[in-house]
């Protein structure tokens, strides 16, 4: 087969792929893992449903591809914000300005992953424990700080993730007391985060 036919081959399948994995993301986010349908992941990415097993051989294993790509875009920018030049001031605002413009593409991923934890964390560690490298990079990241006596970068981390995602997780609530049930002051609200929990931390 030319070389150039094989190529192009090679990135219509890979096309195909992250079609799939993009629209199931959405799906599973959604509809949680046991709500999602093969059949409506096929519909949704214009595919049959044959195909779509051709790709993926079961929704656990779709899942599992789903949750790798997801986690693994996660590690690839934390890695980049922690081995970056910024000051500590400007890597903290960066990933909680990170993830705030992920959970506004996908509001309910929060809930999504809270729920996996709590239902099924195996097979969420599963899928995550794929991604030995990148997840051991962050942790030896973090861990450096730690030695470094600069601060203590787990609890760093974890206190971004929680300051950064409760307020979604308590948006009906915080909407309804302090925002009128208006989504664009609650919006305002989220894009001043990052600074906020820059100065709350205060990490120099």
């Amino acid at each position: 087969m030319p070389k150039g036919l094989t190529k192009w081959l090679k990135c219509m399948v890979n096309d195909v792929e992250s079609k799939i994995i993009e629209v199931a993301r959405a799906i599973f986010i959604e509809e949680g893992y046991s709500g999602a349908r093969m059949q409506r992941i096929a519909d949704v990415a214009e595919i049959n449903k044959a195909l779509l097993h051709y790709y993926f051989r079961s929704k656990e294993k779709l899942y599992d591809e789903v949750v790798k790509d997801l986690m693994g875009q996660i590690a690839s920018k934390v890695i980049g914000i922690i081995e970056s030049e910024d000051t500590n001031t400007i890597k903290i605002e960066t990933v909680v300005r990170m993830y705030t413009e992920m959970i506004e593409k996908h509001p309910k991923l929060p809930l999504f992953i809270m729920n996996e934890i709590h239902d099924n964390p195996e097979r969420l560690t599963l899928a995550i424990d794929q991604l030995s490298k990148k997840i051991q990079k962050v942790r030896y990241l973090l861990s450096t700080e730690v030695e470094g006596g600069t601060f203590d970068g787990l609890h760093l981390f974890v206190n971004l993730i929680g300051m950064s995602v409760f307020p979604f997780l308590a948006k009906p609530l915080l909407s309804h007391l302090f925002f009128d049930e208006n989504d664009n002051l609650f919006s305002e609200f989220i894009k001043s985060r990052p600074s906020v929990i820059s100065k709350t931390l205060n990490i120099k």
